[in-house]
């Protein structure tokens, strides 16, 4: 990806749009919240305990991959900021706030996707990059 590929992204995007999109700190790691799910299960519904030992386990891939996301995430949110302080860094400092914001916004359609495939389908139309990032994780 080039430097006028991105620009050209960039420059379709309005600053409010950006800012409305932007996540406004780290999210805490998914993966703890299902760990401690699994515990409270056996603890207190122990008839129960195969079925969630399953449910964690699906769900562990689950978190485990949506965690990596989230490091991802981390990363450009970090690098974001880095970027701004570091602001001569230039093209640099808007190819982060372009993954920042379509990293985001992709996992926020990818999840729709996953239930409503059709509604994704057109925003995959009109937002080429989704796909970009799809194929990238997968």
């Amino acid at each position: 990806m080039n430097v006028d590929s991105i620009t050209r992204q960039r420059n379709s995007i309005s600053p409010a749009e950006r800012e409305k999109y932007r996540p406004r700190s780290p999210p805490e790691p998914e993966h703890k919240k299902v760990k401690k799910e699994e515990k409270d299960c056996h603890l207190h519904n122990p008839v129960l305990a195969g079925y969630y030992y399953y449910y964690y386990y699906y769900y562990y891939y689950y978190y485990y991959y949506y965690y990596y996301y989230w490091y991802c995430c981390y990363y450009y949110y970090y690098y974001y900021w880095y970027c701004y302080y570091y602001y001569y860094y230039y093209y640099y400092y808007w190819y982060c706030c372009y993954c920042y914001y379509y990293y985001y916004y992709y996992w926020y359609y990818y999840y729709y996707y996953y239930y409503h495939y059709w509604y994704y389908y057109y925003y995959y139309y009109y937002h080429y990059y989704y796909y970009y990032h799809y194929y990238y994780y997968y």
